[in-house]
């Protein structure tokens, strides 16, 4: 069965585990299918004992199309194996194509300023992660502050500004 597909460069790998009791040899046929097309096979070239894992990547170059891939990976294609359930041996997942960076809405505003700390806050139009690169020059940025949580509603609290003390000022209520 499948039990893993992803992205990785420009290639879509995959994870297959013999969940049979007895070896799935080597030589059967995995294939690659990208919005319900045939793309491309590629031979699962490793005996599998029961319980054991393979990995593997398509010699396919992949980029997302649209608004979003299903991508599927069939792991006997060609039925090669006895099997005791055939049905398991595909997966069908839904990619996401995000070719537009999330865009500012709203903000960055700064408020709840003290000698040591600030908050920075922005809205964009669609869900992102929060990051916000900040130092004593413009353009020149010793210190990062990130959220990884996806969110449309950013809040990111800067901490130990007063590393900062020379040259370093926000403005309660400034607008970057």
């Amino acid at each position: 069965m499948i039990t893993d597909v992803w992205p990785e460069d420009e290639q879509i790998c995959y994870q297959v585990r013999n969940i049979g009791g007895g070896v799935a040899p080597r030589g059967h046929e995995a294939a690659l299918y990208v919005d319900g097309a045939y793309q491309t096979g590629a031979v699962i070239d490793a005996d599998l004992g029961p319980g054991e894992r393979w990995a593997g990547c398509f010699e396919y170059v992949w980029s997302c199309a649209g608004q979003d891939d299903e991508v599927m990976i069939w792991a006997d294609h060609a039925e090669d194996l006895a099997e005791s359930d055939e049905t398991n041996n595909r997966r069908q997942e839904t990619w996401l194509c995000d070719i537009t960076a999330p865009q500012i809405i709203s903000g960055p505003y700064v408020t709840e300023i003290t000698p040591n700390s600030a908050l920075v806050s922005w809205e964009t139009d669609e869900e992102a992660d929060s990051t916000v690169r900040y130092g004593r020059a413009a353009r020149r940025y010793d210190a990062t502050q990130a959220d990884a949580a996806l969110t449309r509603h950013h809040r990111v609290s800067l901490t130990f500004l007063g590393q900062f003390h020379s040259g370093f000022n926000i403005l309660p209520g400034t607008k970057w």
